[in-house]
């Protein structure tokens, strides 16, 4: 009785060891996931009518239109016509109709998280 009770023992450890292997690399699959997915802002300004802003896609893989929504916070110009954003690359959003001598605000939201967007027309 006593050489079962250690194959199942051995057993037990074994499928403990394998619980914790698979869940380490779930929870670091999903880390670099959304290292791979992330976008920041690199600049805003405006010049009235027009306001400007550069966004980079900081990940490995290209981050999708259908991935991405701007929306306005406060003080809304015509949005820009959003753009597949290839991986590493830096992309230029236009706005147009924007007022002079206020703060324009937005959001824009990619896959793994969000950026606020502030620029303030002259």
């Amino acid at each position: 009785m006593k050489g079962i009770s250690e194959i199942i023992a051995t057993i037990l450890m074994l499928m403990i060891t394998l619980a914790l292997v698979g869940s380490a690399y779930v929870f670091i699959f999903g880390i670099f996931q959304q290292k791979t997915r992330g976008i920041s802002l690199v600049d805003a300004f405006c010049s009235t009518p027009t306001g400007t802003i550069v966004i980079r896609n900081d990940g490995q893989d290209t981050i999708k239109v259908s991935e991405q929504t701007l929306i306005p916070v406060s003080a809304p110009c015509t949005p820009p016509a959003l753009v597949d954003i290839g991986p590493n690359t830096n992309t230029v959003y236009t706005f147009t109709g924007c007022t002079g001598a206020t703060t324009h605000s937005y959001r824009l939201i990619g896959p793994s998280n969000s950026v606020p967007i502030s620029f303030r027309c002259a």
